[in-house]
Parts: C-alpha cells; sequence; structure tokens
C-alpha cells in the first residue's frame, strides 16, 4: 500500500501507510518532551516512556551485563547495548548472508 497519510505537523512532510504509523511518529518525533527521567538526579525529558527507559538502562542502571566476549571486562545496564558494544567493537565484518545473533 503506498504511504498517502501525511504527518500533521505543518514543519513535516513525512508521509506514512496507516494512521497507527503516523500516531507513534509523532509520539516519538512532534511531542513535547514531558516525561523526565525517574533518576533523582537527571532532569533530562523525553517524548516516550520507552525512550526513558532506553535512557535509564544506558546511564543510569547498574551495569551488570557483562560483554560475552572473553577478552572484554565492560559491562552494560541492558542487553541492548552489549549486543550494540558487541556489534561494533568484536563481531569481525562479514559477508551479506551471515547473521549477528544477538543475547536476550
Amino acid at each position: 500500500a503506498p504511504k498517502t497519510i501525511l504527518c500533521t505537523d505543518a514543519t513535516c512532510s513525512t508521509t506514512f501507510r496507516t494512521i497507527g504509523k503516523l500516531n507513534q511518529h509523532f509520539a516519538e518525533v512532534h511531542a513535547p518532551k514531558t516525561i523526565l527521567c525517574t533518576d533523582a538526579t537527571c532532569s533530562t525529558t523525553f517524548r516516550t516512556n520507552g525512550t526513558m527507559n532506553k535512557h535509564f538502562a544506558d546511564v543510569h542502571a547498574p551495569r551488570t551485563i557483562l560483554c560475552t566476549d572473553a577478552t572484554c571486562s565492560k559491562a552494560f545496564g541492558s542487553n541492548g547495548a552489549m549486543n550494540a558494544h558487541v556489534k561494533k567493537k568484536h563481531v569481525p565484518k562479514r559477508k551479506f548472508n551471515e547473521a549477528f545473533t544477538p543475547v536476550g
């Protein structure tokens, strides 16, 4: 199906196939940042709980998830952060049809 639904923000020309995708885009890109980080020492604000939770895990959570590479001593607050690190720092460049298998 063609992308025929135009973003309702006057400064944006992004189009979508569904109203749901438009609503998700609007919440993540255009909505006011009204969600405050739950860490008492942080004043960062977010548009969605999902982005706040990712920030909290990456910045404030205890770093208890260890890198899966035996030669590395780094620790992370989330599996996603650890997987991104492994993919960037430890996985050699691979051929197009070879897959990276994340943990968690």
